[in-house]
C-alpha cells in the first residue's frame, strides 16, 4: 500500500497497525468515526461488540501488510498513511483465492470515506 503525495515524496503504512474488520451493523459506525475523527484507537472507536473479531498486522518497512485464512466475506481494511491520515477500503474475500488491494487516503471531507468529495 503506497500514497503518493506531491514533488515525488511517498508515505506508506509502514510501522503503523492494519486493522481487518468484518463488515457488520456493529463495525460499520466503528470504521465511519475512525475515518472521521483520524482516529485508530480510543472511545471513539471502541465497540465491545466489535473488538473481539478484529484482526490486526503491523504494516511493513515496504508498505505492504497480508492478513492469511480469511473466511469469505466483505471486510474493512483500515490503517494509517503518515500521521493522522486515516485509508479504509472495504475488501471482499473469496474462497481459495488471494485479494489484492490498495489503499489510498482521501481528504477527510466529506466525513464519510464512502463517498468521494464533490462540489455543490
Amino acid at each position: 500500500m503506497q500514497f503518493a503525495v506531491g514533488n515525488g515524496h511517498e508515505l506508506t503504512c509502514a510501522g503503523h497497525d492494519v486493522q481487518l474488520l468484518p463488515q457488520s451493523p456493529a463495525s460499520d459506525p466503528v470504521v465511519d468515526n475512525m475515518f472521521r475523527y483520524a482516529v485508530m484507537t480510543g472511545p471513539k472507536v471502541a465497540s465491545a461488540d466489535v473488538e473481539p473479531f478484529v484482526r490486526h498486522v503491523t504494516c511493513g518497512a515496504d508498505g505492504q501488510f497480508i492478513f492469511s485464512n480469511l473466511p469469505v466475506g466483505v471486510w474493512y481494511a483500515v490503517t494509517e498513511i503518515g500521521s493522522k491520515n486515516i485509508a479504509v477500503k472495504e475488501v471482499r474475500t473469496l474462497p481459495d483465492q488471494t485479494t489484492s488491494v490498495t489503499l489510498q487516503h482521501r481528504w477527510n471531507y466529506p466525513s464519510s470515506w464512502r463517498h468521494g468529495p464533490s462540489l455543490w
